[in-house]
């Protein structure tokens, strides 16, 4: 089956290499950068499955849907800078037969300063990454953007993907800022 892998991309060279590696079983990860000044969009051209994109960053729903609208295939597996896909994960999607009115949700496990959080309300933490872009899309939210499910049924999957959020309270600040900012836009 033919699977497009999307990621927004700024500045985000800490855990890219990580992210690609784990994606290498997908004949295309698409990168959308957003104005990248470090390392991202070399390592992003090390690896032979990915193409690089780039363009405004318009909030995240009509990025994310900007760059879904790139990738070659109609089934897109969207996946954040900061994200790693389990090689669980990458299995159960291979043995599962995708119907295009279902949007696939996964667990999220989600670390913070190293440690895998599970209270806070940070888990269970369920997020819908893989549907078809044919028959749904993403939100046009600037921030805390989602797959739209209605009209779609919902297939939980059991394989969890690996969520570095934050690394230092300073990282939760600046990022709590940054969607400050944005919600306040939205909205």
């Amino acid at each position: 089956r033919v699977i497009s892998v999307t990621i927004l991309t700024k500045n985000s060279q800490k855990y890219l290499k990580e992210v690609l590696e784990a994606l290498r079983p997908f004949d295309e990860v698409l990168i959308f950068d957003n104005g990248s000044n470090d390392d991202t969009l070399a390592i992003a051209a090390a690896f032979s499955n990915v193409t690089i994109h780039e363009g405004k960053f318009e909030g995240f729903g009509p990025t994310h849907n900007k760059a879904s609208s790139l990738a070659k295939h109609d089934w897109i597996l969207s996946i954040d800078s900061d994200e790693i896909v389990t090689p669980e994960m990458v299995r159960e999607i291979a043995e599962t037969s995708l119907n295009p009115h279902c949007v696939y949700s996964f667990p999220r496990n989600n670390y913070f300063n190293g440690k895998f959080i599970k209270w806070c309300g940070w888990h269970p933490d369920r997020q819908y990454r893989l549907y078809n872009r044919t028959r749904t899309s993403w939100t046009n939210a600037q921030v805390h953007e989602s797959v739209i499910i209605e009209g779609m049924k919902v297939v939980p999957m059991r394989s969890p993907f690996i969520h570095y959020s934050y690394d230092t309270i300073a990282d939760f600040l600046s990022k709590m800022q940054s969607y400050s900012t944005l919600f306040a836009e939205q909205n």
